[in-house]
């Protein structure tokens, strides 16, 4: 234990180390989209002019430019969080204390991170999203920031890591693994998620000119063992939001997606559909394939069936016509702490809520209707985005399921509240999808009031 706490202090002070120069970048003139060397480090400010981007030898750091520390630190001004970059999420470390101007600054990686999991590993491997056309999103406790590709690849050269301009670091020696080069990120990015049973043909770059930008790498065949995992992850993914559902009696059909591509890579979409034969819902499984053949995120949505049963004993029924029907809400996505949130949604039905631990035991579950259970639906334009929430209400309590991007911040996840005050907040880091705009604006739809607490608190 002793041991254990000297090696935590060792690495604490070894990042501290890191980013106390870094502090000095408070009050420098420099603009947005501009990557620019300042002594031993490469900076650059965000659009938002939120945040700074710090990339130096093998390690990336971002500054919150407003003054103020972040809660719960310790006793050294350090706690543990992730950072969500371009869609992929990193444990990091964040700092804040008297060496840092009381500025919060966000490490990648840990001190205690060791093997593909150590901060110099993983500050290479988010070297990566800064040279992708777009540049890089990052939200970090749901503060987003933009920062440009711009000249990066020019400005920052010099803190890359390179095979021929820098020896390889003891931890590099010690793992037996050497320094990258900026043509490796694709592969070191490769490497950071392998596939699971799928033997990837080798893939090897063309010869190119000195200077010209490497090729992405051609994805690999879809074959019948990646088939079978991106269905065994469709099931899972529909398992957390139908518990009771029995997904290996259901009927699959297998749709080919158009492509995506996500940080210069071709990302391919297999969506499985299967219906419900008690209820006529259709749920639509979007199953992503990363290049090398591993499977990835799964997104689930239910929609209701274009030609709805007409029940034979009350024929004098009206039916809705399907310019009528609206689409059910059936959203889940796993938080920051490994737990697992699912609620349903639809016109004429009971909301649901249910939260579970990491081996999906149930730890808390609510319906309407039950035990006082009140439940409500909410949408608003919010700065140069939206909001959108469901919220469930059990006497002093509110579960709140929200979905918001002003623009400027972002926020997906759950948050609770008692008496108003909040005390509990979990990011998802999954997908997740509210489009609570489409339910009709009946008794669930919140007040005006409470909409707006709820989005800007």
């Amino acid at each position: 234990m002793c041991v254990t706490r000297a090696l935590t202090i060792k690495r604490g002070r070894q990042f501290l180390m890191i980013i106390t120069g870094v502090a000095a970048l408070t009050g420098c003139g420099y603009f947005a989209d501009n990557w620019e060397v300042t002594g031993n480090k490469c900076q650059s400010l965000s659009r938002e002019e939120n945040a700074t981007a710090v990339v130096a030898r093998e390690n990336v750091v971002f500054m919150n430019m407003e003054s103020g520390c972040a809660p719960r630190l310790d006793e050294f001004g350090t706690r543990f969080t992730h950072i969500d970059i371009d869609g992929h999420r990193y444990p990091a470390t964040l700092l804040c204390n008297r060496a840092t101007n009381n500025h919060t600054f966000t490490i990648v990686g840990t001190p205690m991170g060791q093997g593909e999991l150590s901060a110099q590993v993983l500050s290479v491997k988010a070297m990566k999203a800064f040279t992708g056309l777009m540049g890089a999103k990052v939200t970090i406790e749901g503060q987003s920031s933009h920062f440009s590709k711009g000249n990066f690849t020019q400005a920052c050269r010099a803190f890359l890591p390179h095979r021929t301009e820098q020896r390889p670091t003891a931890s590099a020696v010690a793992d037996n693994k050497p320094s990258l080069t900026l043509d490796d990120l694709n592969q070191q990015y490769k490497a950071s998620h392998p596939s699971e049973g799928v033997t990837a043909k080798p893939m090897t770059q063309p010869e190119r000119a000195p200077g010209v930008a490497p090729l992405a790498p051609e994805p690999v065949a879809l074959t019948a063992d990646i088939y079978a995992q991106a269905l065994a992850r469709a099931k899972s993914t529909w398992l957390i939001s139908y518990p009771k559902g029995k997904a290996d009696e259901q009927v699959w059909e297998r749709i080919r997606q158009p492509d995506k591509t996500l940080n210069g890579e071709v990302v391919r979409v297999i969506r499985y559909t299967t219906t419900q034969p008690d209820t006529g819902v259709i749920s639509d499984v979007d199953v992503e394939i990363s290049p090398d053949g591993s499977v990835g995120y799964a997104l689930s949505k239910d929609r209701a069936s274009a030609t709805p049963s007409v029940p034979s004993s009350t024929p004098s029924t009206p039916v809705q016509s399907p310019s009528t029907v609206t689409n059910p809400i059936n959203a889940f996505c796993t938080l920051d702490n490994g737990k697992h949130v699912s609620v349903y949604a639809a016109d004429g039905q009971d909301y649901r809520y249910r939260y579970t631990d990491k081996s999906d035991k149930t730890e808390l579950e609510l319906k309407e209707g039950l035990f006082g259970v009140k439940a409500f639906h909410y949408y608003t334009q919010l700065g140069m985005g939206s909001a959108r929430y469901l919220r469930f209400n059990k006497g002093v309590y509110d579960y709140v399921l929200l979905s918001k991007d002003t623009g400027h911040v972002e926020f997906y996840g759950v948050q609770v509240y008692k008496n108003g005050d909040l005390i509990s907040s979990h990011e998802c880091t999954t997908p997740l999808n509210l489009d609570t705009a489409s339910l009709s604006s009946d008794s669930h739809l919140d007040s005006e009031k409470m909409g707006e607490y709820f989005t800007t608190h």
